[in-house]
């Protein structure tokens, strides 16, 4: 065999293709990789959603609290100002708004009206009735609150908590309109942390001592 010859065989030797068990260790580890960031992009989608939740829920919290320091600019005197029409959150103190240590425990969010014909659905604020006065809205969140008297006439703390179903666990049929809270969401008057997330904020109302 020539020099030439054997130079010829070693080119055609070294440009030999994949045997098959190579392809399909290739394919494995091909797959193991994707498999893993499908499982990442979707922890990440997950963790985004929760998120997202969180501060959605906040804002809610916060909402409602901005609503209660606005109704104290109504409590002027003592409980006789605290009244459904005129200061609907801070309505259920009434007159025991002079009583220390005073707390309503936890109350479903007042109606505010009713939604007119035609409007939207609200998936953050379940404050309104059907326009035929049906049960209230279904909302994505559950708020409620507490008012508890610090000082007697003078300083109460308003508490506002916020629920929502954890994904995947939102009971059945509960899709349309539901009360607040949905069965499911209580163990007594304490969230069911196995089924629900809950946010809770707290402020300090003072009543504004303006006379009216």
């Amino acid at each position: 065999m020539t020099e030439r010859t054997c130079v010829v065989v070693r080119r055609r030797r070294g440009g030999r293709g994949f045997t098959m068990i190579e392809v399909m260790m290739a394919v494995v580890v091909f797959l193991t990789a994707a498999a893993g960031l499908l499982a990442f992009q979707e922890a990440l989608m997950r963790s985004n959603a929760s998120a997202n939740d969180v501060t959605s829920a906040t804002y809610v919290a916060e909402f409602w609290l901005e609503r209660g320091r606005s109704e104290s600019l109504l409590w002027n005197i003592d409980g006789t100002d605290l009244t459904p029409t005129r200061t609907p959150l801070l309505a259920p103190l009434g007159i025991n708004v002079t009583t220390a240590g005073f707390a309503t425990g936890w109350n479903a969010l007042p109606m505010m009206g009713t939604r007119p014909a035609g409007a939207p659905l609200n998936r953050y604020l379940e404050t309104w009735p059907g326009p035929a006065g049906q049960v209230r809205d279904y909302a994505e969140y559950c708020v409620q609150y507490r008012l508890t008297v610090l000082v007697p006439n003078e300083i109460v703390r308003l508490e506002v908590r916020v629920l929502w179903f954890k994904q995947g666990l939102r009971p059945a049929g509960s899709t349309a309109s539901w009360t607040c809270p949905a069965a499911g969401m209580l163990v007594g008057a304490d969230p069911d942390l196995r089924s629900v997330n809950v946010i809770q904020l707290a402020s300090t109302i003072w009543r504004n001592q303006v006379v009216r």
